[in-house]
């Protein structure tokens, strides 16, 4: 008869393997994933209601990757980014809005960095690719 502990024991211990398999091979495909990104219009008014729409493009070895998650955080600057989840489509496309908050001489504006990451490269755990949005932004006549 075999011990429980043994049995979970082993248990853990395949999980392990193929956990760090999965990590250890989506690590190494990050580097043929490619994510470019456009902006329109290219630069925006930081007045609260001008937006740009954010076009992202998902690649590996240059072939469109279908159906990937991508998610989108501000990390410099205020506003809203809607959606920020996307699915990209069978071209590996997706877009999203970015209106940047109301700049003032208190919190000037003058970009806002908004980071794209697929978290679909990892099959069984999420390693994910980052890019970099830079939106310039105007400030607003008075």
């Amino acid at each position: 008869m075999i011990p429980w502990r043994l049995i979970v024991a082993g248990s853990l211990a395949a999980l392990l393997v193929v956990a760090g398999s999965d990590w250890a091979l989506s690590k190494a495909r990050l580097d043929d994933v490619v994510i470019e990104s456009w902006l329109d219009p290219p630069r925006v008014v930081a007045d609260g209601k001008s937006a740009t729409v954010i076009t992202l493009r998902v690649t590996e070895h240059g072939q469109p990757r279908a159906g990937d998650l991508v998610q989108l955080w501000i990390d410099t600057g205020s506003g809203l980014v809607i959606p920020d989840w996307v699915i990209t489509d069978e071209e590996g496309m997706a877009q999203t809005v970015y209106t940047p908050n109301p700049a003032s001489v208190y919190d000037p504006h003058d970009e806002a960095k908004i980071y794209a990451m697929d978290i679909n490269v990892g099959r069984l755990v999420e390693v994910g690719k980052r890019h970099l949005v830079v939106v310039p932004l105007a400030t607003p006549e008075a």
